[in-house]
């Protein structure tokens, strides 16, 4: 168990998971034109660093955690006080943060009218559906220490027991962003956490110098199910998807086609 300043690091919950879906139920990306592009043309799925997130709560441990490592240090055998190691340990959370990528699905097995339009005043234009299945089977190269998961949502401060895991509160959010239903890949750069006493220092270095995402390779073809347009989308959008998706340069075979929120009710 690593040590630093004699602090014994028994305090963390090292065996914790997310919760996980069955592996053939569908997930979405709900993503615009450019963002498409540039799956298809660097065969790359993004990783965005976790403090770049709309919610600025995401990856934060909740109270509970807090009193909870504390009350775990004062059982350990550590030789500087109690309120020194934990805010080490705090440290180490906002260093997690900052060397953490996660990349995000909503997980449904229809369309949803809320995540075409949600955070992006244009909109999304494309959705690509797939299972969490194939997902982790497209990802290329070994990556082993992914964690991978639903999010629950969920008052973390009422939650008895929360898990204390670098990557815990990244699985957890709060009950206003529940029409997200997110499932989620998380990637951390161990190399970038000193340690479980993580220094202020090292903190505020990281916040200067951090990359802002990650790409993780994948077979594209593999990856994809269908893709699917917005229902706002103009007509032209179909055609030139489909266009770009077969032609010499990427020749992708993969379905194509509008979305089924606006489809013609039948009266007679």
């Amino acid at each position: 168990m690593a040590q630093q300043e004699g602090v014994n690091l028994q305090v963390t919950d090292r065996e914790w998971e997310p919760p996980l879906p069955a592996s053939h139920e569908s997930i979405w990306r709900y993503m615009d034109f450019r963002q498409f592009i540039s799956l298809i043309q660097r065969e790359e799925l993004w990783f965005a660093r976790l403090d770049q997130f709309f919610d600025s709560y995401e990856g934060v441990p909740p109270n509970k955690m807090r009193a909870s490592i504390r009350d775990r240090l004062e059982n350990s055998p550590i030789n500087i006080p109690v309120d020194k190691a934990t805010m080490g340990v705090m440290n180490m959370f906002k260093a997690a943060q900052l060397s953490t990528f996660v990349n995000c699905w909503h997980h449904s097995n229809n369309e949803s009218a809320a995540m075409w339009g949600i955070y992006d005043n244009r909109g999304k234009e494309i959705a690509i559906k797939t299972n969490v299945l194939n997902l982790m089977d497209s990802i290329q190269g070994n990556y082993d220490d992914l964690k991978y998961g639903k999010v629950t949502y969920s008052d973390t401060e009422e939650i008895e027991n929360f898990p204390i895991q670098a990557t815990a509160p990244v699985f957890f959010k709060r009950p206003s962003f529940s029409h997200e239903q997110e499932f989620r890949i998380v990637l951390r750069d161990e190399n970038l956490v000193e340690g479980y006493q993580s220094p202020k220092e090292h903190v505020s270095s990281l916040m200067e110098e951090a990359e802002p995402g990650r790409g993780l390779k994948v077979d594209v073809e593999s990856l994809i199910e269908e893709i699917v347009i917005s229902p706002v989308a103009p007509s032209w959008l179909s055609r030139l998807v489909k266009e770009v998706t077969r032609n010499n340069c990427y020749q992708l075979n993969l379905p194509v086609r509008d979305s089924e929120i606006t489809g013609v009710p039948f009266w007679e």
